[in-house]
C-alpha cells in the first residue's frame, strides 16, 4: 500500500493560493491511502462557511468516497472532530502503521510546542504577520523560521517528540514547524516533512519505508 502525506496546507491562510500542485497530488492513482496530517485548514483566519467551496476542499471530498482519507488534527484546525467537512473523512489525533515490520506513527507535532491554546503573543504574531502580507508582501514567518534560535527550538521539539512518543516505535512522521528536518534519538527516526504550501513538500509512505518528496 502506498500513502500520500499531507501537512499544513492552511486553506483559508491569506498566504495560500488555490492549489492546483495539491490537487494533482490528491488525484494521482498511485497512492491508496491519504493522509491529512494536520493545519488542513486555518480556523485561526476563517471559518467553515468560508472555505465550503474551496478548489482543495471540494477535492478531498471527491477522493474520500473513493479512497480512504484521514485527517489528523492541528493546531489550526484542532477541533476536528466537531468540525462537519468532510463526510467520508476519517478524523484522529495521530495515526499508526505498520508495514515491513516498521512501526510508523504519523502526527501533526503541535503536542509537544503550540497546541490549540494561543497564547495573547501568538495571537499578535499571527495578526501582524498577515498584515504585513496583506500590505508588503512580505511573510514575517518565514523570516523567523531562518533564525538560527527558531531552529535550535525546533530541534529540542522533535527530540521531546521522540522521547514522547518514539517508545515502540520505528519512524516518527511530522508537520507543524513548515521546517524540513530530521532528528534521531535511540532507535526512533523523525521526519519533518515541512508544509506543502510554504515549503512545497510532502512525504509517502512505501512498504514501510517513509519518503520526503518535493511538489
Amino acid at each position: 500500500m502506498k500513502t500520500l502525506v499531507l501537512s499544513d496546507i492552511h486553506i483559508g491562510d491569506p498566504r495560500v493560493k488555490r492549489g492546483k500542485g495539491i490537487i494533482k497530488l490528491l488525484e494521482n492513482p498511485a497512492y491508496d491511502r491519504i493522509i491529512l496530517n494536520g493545519d488542513i485548514i486555518d480556523l485561526w483566519f476563517c471559518d467553515i462557511g468560508e472555505i465550503k467551496n474551496h478548489p482543495v476542499v471540494k477535492k478531498i471530498d471527491e477522493i474520500s468516497k473513493i479512497k480512504e482519507v484521514i485527517w489528523l488534527s492541528g493546531n489550526h484546525d484542532w477541533n476536528t472532530k466537531k468540525i462537519n467537512l468532510w463526510a467520508d473523512v476519517r478524523k484522529a489525533d495521530s495515526f499508526r502503521i505498520t508495514e515491513n515490520k516498521q512501526r510508523i506513527l504519523i502526527l501533526h507535532g503541535n503536542q509537544v510546542y503550540c497546541g490549540k491554546n494561543r497564547s495573547f503573543f501568538n495571537k499578535v504574531m499571527s495578526k501582524l504577520n498577515i498584515w504585513f502580507w496583506k500590505i508588503f508582501n512580505y511573510d514575517l514567518q518565514k523570516r523567523l523560521q531562518k533564525c538560527c534560535c527558531y531552529k535550535r527550538k525546533i530541534k529540542t521539539v522533535r527530540q521531546k517528540i521522540i522521547k514522547k512518543y518514539g517508545k515502540d516505535i520505528d519512524n516518527i512522521l511530522i508537520g507543524h514547524t513548515h521546517l524540513i528536518g530530521w532528528e534521531e534519538l535511540g532507535r526512533t527516526h523523525l521526519t519533518d516533512a515541512g508544509s506543502v504550501v510554504f515549503t512545497r513538500t510532502y512525504s509517502t509512505i512505501e512498504n514501510g519505508h517513509v519518503y520526503l518528496r518535493k511538489l
